[in-house]
C-alpha cells in the first residue's frame, strides 16, 4: 500500500518518527509516533495526538455529501493537519478517511480538492481495509495465541468485526452501524441482523475475549477508572450504559467531563459493543486503547524496517 514520505531526522535516542491521519465519521486525528527498535523489538510510544472535532457523519449520511462549509472546514483541518507533520517531520506517513467520506457521492472529487489544497493524499479505504489495518494493534493487546478473540471497533459509521480463532484465517467484515448513523437515525434496521447472523455463524464453541476498540470504549475506559491489565465485564459494560442513558447530554457534559460530541453518542456506542458481546456469547472485554492511527503507525513501521532489509 502506497506510503507519504518527509524529511526525517537523523536517527538518535528517540528511535525513528511516524505519523499517521484518521479522517473518521465524528473526529478527525493526527497521531505522532516514535518507534525504538534498538533491542530487535519496536517499541511504540505515543507522541502527541490532535483531535478535530468535525463530526463529518452527520451530513454524510443523511444527503450524501459535505456543505461547502463543511467542506471547507475539513480542507483547512487538513491543512493544519499537514503543517504539523511538516514541523514534526515524520520519516513515513499515512492519512485514511472511513465511513463518512467513503459514502459521499462526490468522494473522489472532495479526495482531489483535499490533495490540491491541502496538500495529503488522503485514501478512501474500504470496510475490510479498516478492519485489516486495525487488526496490526492485535499485539498491543498482549493476545493469548490458543485463545479465541473478537476484535471489534466502533466508529461513527461503522462497526468493524475480526474473528480470531487458533488455527483459522483471520474473518472480518465490516457493517453500516455506528454512533453517528444511530444518532442521526440513519441505520438500516436489517444491519442488526446481518450482524448477529455473521457472529453465529463463525464464532467458536469456546470462550470468546472481545477487543474493544473506538474512541467511546477509550473514555469509558477512563471513566470507570480500569487499570491497563484489567478488563471489562459485559455486566459492568450494561450497568454504564444504563448510568449514562440515565443522565441528559447537558448533565453528562457537567457531571462526567465529556466533550459534547462524545456526550450525545457514548450510549450508542455502548449499545454496539453490548450487542455484539452478548451475540458472541463473550463476558470480558480487553481494551488495549489503540486504534486506525495506532494500526496504519505499525503498519508504516514494519513496511519501513522490511524495505531496509531487502
Amino acid at each position: 500500500m502506497e506510503f507519504q514520505s518527509s524529511p526525517a531526522p537523523q536517527p538518535g535516542e528517540f528511535g525513528h518518527r511516524f505519523a499517521a491521519i484518521d479522517v473518521g465519521s465524528n473526529a478527525l486525528r493526527l497521531l505522532f509516533m516514535q518507534v525504538l527498535d534498538e533491542d530487535g523489538e519496536p517499541c511504540f510510544r505515543k507522541v502527541s495526538l490532535f483531535r478535530m472535532p468535525l463530526r463529518l457523519g452527520t451530513e454524510a449520511f443523511i444527503s450524501g455529501q459535505l456543505s461547502a462549509a463543511t467542506a471547507e472546514r475539513l480542507v483547512n483541518s487538513l491543512k493544519a493537519f499537514r503543517l504539523l507533520m511538516e514541523a514534526w517531520q515524520p520519516l513515513r506517513w499515512r492519512a485514511c478517511a472511513t465511513s463518512a467520506l467513503r459514502s459521499l457521492a462526490n468522494a473522489d472529487e472532495l479526495a482531489r480538492q483535499i490533495r490540491e489544497d491541502a496538500g495529503l493524499d488522503l485514501e478512501l479505504i474500504t470496510g475490510s481495509e479498516e478492519a485489516h489495518i486495525l487488526l496490526a494493534n492485535a499485539g498491543q493487546a498482549g493476545l493469548d495465541r490458543a485463545g479465541n478473540y473478537l476484535y471489534t471497533d466502533v466508529g461513527g459509521g461503522s462497526t468493524e468485526l475480526t474473528l480470531l480463532v487458533p488455527g483459522r484465517a483471520a474473518q472480518s467484515r465490516s457493517f453500516p452501524v455506528g454512533t453517528v448513523r444511530l444518532l442521526t437515525e440513519r441505520t438500516d434496521p436489517g444491519v442488526w441482523q446481518e450482524m448477529a447472523q455473521w457472529l453465529r455463524e463463525h464464532r467458536p464453541r469456546g470462550p470468546v475475549i472481545t477487543i474493544g476498540s473506538g474512541g467511546n470504549i477509550n473514555k469509558l475506559v477512563s471513566l470507570v477508572g480500569l487499570k491497563p491489565d484489567h478488563s471489562l465485564s459485559q455486566l459492568r459494560i450494561q450497568r454504564q450504559l444504563e448510568r449514562i442513558s440515565g443522565l441528559t447530554v447537558s448533565q453528562r457534559i457537567r457531571q462526567l467531563g465529556l466533550r459534547p460530541d462524545r456526550a450525545d453518542v457514548l450510549p450508542h456506542a455502548l449499545r454496539i459493543y453490548l450487542f455484539v458481546m452478548q451475540t458472541a456469547r463473550s463476558t470480558w472485554m480487553q481494551v488495549p486503547q489503540a486504534g486506525l492511527a495506532d494500526g496504519l503507525i505499525r503498519q508504516l513501521y514494519h513496511e519501513w524496517a522490511n524495505s531496509r532489509q531487502s
